[in-house]
């Protein structure tokens, strides 16, 4: 402060003063209080200016130059002892600080709070933002009266420090039931959805295997999750088709004589199946392609059918063309009856009149209305019904009583035409 004074009453202001402290005070600083002393005694020394009207006059300089550019004299010297106080850390009376400078922090400012941190805390899924002061994630839990155990997710973990813009994620741990083909067992997850759960379980899922509830939905506590195993797998199985049989007649056999003359041949077919099985259930087969890798072959029986010559008259297309026609060879016992017969009312019981060409027969060996013919007698209709044709037994119809009598009672064979 002497060093600033006397530089200033001597006129060395060119020169670096150094303060007590080792504060260097340059020339120019010092030379703008001298020149703003000599402006004050100018403006003193002339005549009827008013010292308000000069003084509002003046610009006061802003920037560096301000500390100075001040020229009313008081001002002047209360900021040179100020300048020179605070280079030197000398305290000042109370006078001088009427005009203090910036007040240093005080300690009661350097305790105070720090400003509060933007936190977002992920809880259920769902997302919130809060302010806090504290310090670590465990205090801040703290703060939301949340008091995590050993198995619930804490991310970061508690004891992390919390930044400015955190975000923490808290989920409790749950109790749950999974049910893996068919086999229980009990867990406790902190997983967010069934998708992870499994994979925190290692439960690994196969293609067909079916996940209830679905792999994303979230885990619930007391929830019970099925993994039902399916398999699913295709093969191929081979089986037979009948050869058949064809019937032929001969008429080189004798009636009721049959003769097989080859014996055929099974087909064969391929199955493509699927067949599929859940946990530990039955498999379940499905037919997806057939095809027949084999035809078969007819066994071929022959029929005697003797008694050519009168066969041979009904077809006048010949005999071989008529063995044709033949859809079966029947062996019966065979007796005739008129239209006046005793009992008889003329009618069949299909509603066509009685005689010859209509026989009566068992439906259910000779359906009605079949066409027959029959060696010795002709082509014939199953057109009728009686109480004792039962069985293989035919009664041939006549027109009239001598007819019937001559022919009797005898063994022939039926053939039942196409």
């Amino acid at each position: 402060m002497q060093e600033v004074c006397r530089a200033l009453w001597t006129g060395e202001t060119g020169r670096n003063l150094t303060g007590p402290d080792g504060y260097v005070i340059l020339p120019g600083f010092l030379t703008g209080f001298e020149s703003a002393i000599a402006d004050d005694v100018a403006l003193a020394q002339t005549p009827g200016a008013s010292g308000r009207r000069a003084r509002a006059a003046r610009r006061v300089q802003k920037g560096a130059g301000l500390i100075g550019s001040d020229r009313r004299p008081r001002n002047f010297f209360a900021a040179v002892a100020l300048t020179a106080a605070s280079l030197a850390g000398v305290a000042l009376p109370a006078q001088a600080a009427r005009h203090p400078a910036v007040p240093a922090p005080t300690a009661s400012a350097a305790a105070a709070p720090d400003p509060d941190a933007s936190v977002t805390l992920v809880r259920d899924g769902i997302d919130s933002a809060y302010l806090t002061h504290a310090k670590t994630v465990a205090a801040f839990l703290s703060e939301q009266g949340i008091v995590p155990t050993t198995a619930d997710l804490v991310s970061p973990s508690r004891d992390s420090e919390i930044v400015d813009g955190e975000r923490i994620e808290y989920r409790p741990a749950v109790a749950v039931t999974i049910v893996v083909g068919g086999h229980r067992r009990d867990v406790v997850t902190t997983a967010s959805n069934v998708a992870a759960l499994l994979a925190e379980e290692d439960v690994q899922i196969g293609t067909h295997d079916r996940v209830d509830p679905a792999p994303a939905a979230a885990v619930a506590p007391g929830s019970i999750v099925r993994v039902t195993r399916e398999s699913v797998w295709t093969a191929f199985r081979h089986e037979f088709l009948p050869a058949g049989i064809r019937h032929r007649y001969d008429p080189t056999l004798p009636p009721g004589i049959t003769k097989t003359v080859f014996a055929g041949t099974p087909g064969e077919r391929e199955l493509t199946m699927q067949y599929s099985k859940r946990d530990d259930g039955p498999a379940q087969a499905q037919l997806v392609a057939s095809r027949v890798v084999r035809s078969p072959r007819a066994k071929i029986v022959l029929h005697g059918i003797g008694e050519y010559a009168a066969f041979a008259r009904f077809a006048e297309r010949g005999f071989g063309a008529t063995l044709g026609l033949a859809r079966s060879a029947l062996r019966m016992i065979a007796t005739a009856y008129t239209a006046g017969c005793y009992g008889c009312s003329g009618f069949t019981a299909t509603g066509s009149r009685a005689g010859h060409g209509v026989v009566a027969v068992d439906p259910r060996i000779i359906p009605l209305g079949s066409r027959l013919f029959i060696p010795g007698y002709g082509h014939a209709i199953a057109g009728d019904t009686g109480g004792a044709i039962v069985g293989h037994r035919i009664d041939l119809g006549f027109n009239s009583l001598s007819d019937a009598l001559r022919f009797g009672r005898r063994a022939i064979t039926v053939y039942v035409l196409r």
